[in-house]
């Protein structure tokens, strides 16, 4: 049962982060991709993947979360912008 508190307080930690960096969050995304709907679509699919890995207990709490959310979406935004790329120059 501890464990189910745990998840609850991370949960709960991630919605009061997610309020705050949100938008810090795209901006960081569209600085890498240059495009709003992709930006937008990245953003949302780490927000998703973040949410699960806390759910399913992947995320440690090591650090600080948002730290943790824009790592994510910038490795996100990088394997997005570099498939691009690849593809632009096949």
């Amino acid at each position: 049962m501890e464990q189910l508190s745990d998840t609850g307080i991370l949960v709960a930690h991630f919605e009061a982060t997610l309020t705050i960096h949100e938008k810090g969050l795209l901006r960081n995304v569209y600085s890498i991709v240059g495009d709003e709907s992709l930006a937008n679509d990245i953003t949302q699919e780490t927000l998703k993947r973040a949410f699960l890995a806390i759910l399913s207990g992947e995320y440690k709490r090591k650090g600080r979360m948002s730290v943790w959310l824009h790592l994510r979406a910038q490795n996100l935004a990088w394997s997005h912008a570099e498939a691009i790329k690849s593809q632009n120059t096949n």
